[in-house]
């Protein structure tokens, strides 16, 4: 899947089954991070649910609100589903063109 953000390039992500499909008003009820694991704690808006996405051996994240990714959010397919893999043309291929960064 190709998903393309005018201010940037194309970004590659694949889509990841997770297994649950959330409600209508999810939100990111906290972040967790010790320089080796991220932890996301989602409130799916499902009765009784929490969710924990875990991401191992991280070498740097990003927290933005989602006002800052608008670009994306015309994008029905984002807009139905929730947990991908950027592929290329993401943060990573970003920051890499950067003088300093290692």
């Amino acid at each position: 899947m190709k998903l393309l953000n005018k201010k940037t390039s194309t970004i590659k992500a694949e889509l990841l089954d997770a297994g649950i499909t959330l409600g209508e008003k999810p939100f990111v009820k906290e972040l967790f991070y010790n320089l080796e694991t991220l932890v996301i704690t989602l409130d799916p808006d499902i009765s009784g649910k929490t969710l924990r996405v875990v991401f191992d051996t991280v070498r740097g994240f990003r927290c933005l609100d989602e006002g800052d990714l608008l670009d994306f959010w015309a994008d029905e397919f984002i807009q139905k589903n929730w947990l991908f893999e950027i592929t290329a043309g993401g943060w990573l291929d970003q920051e890499e063109k950067r003088d300093g960064f290692i």
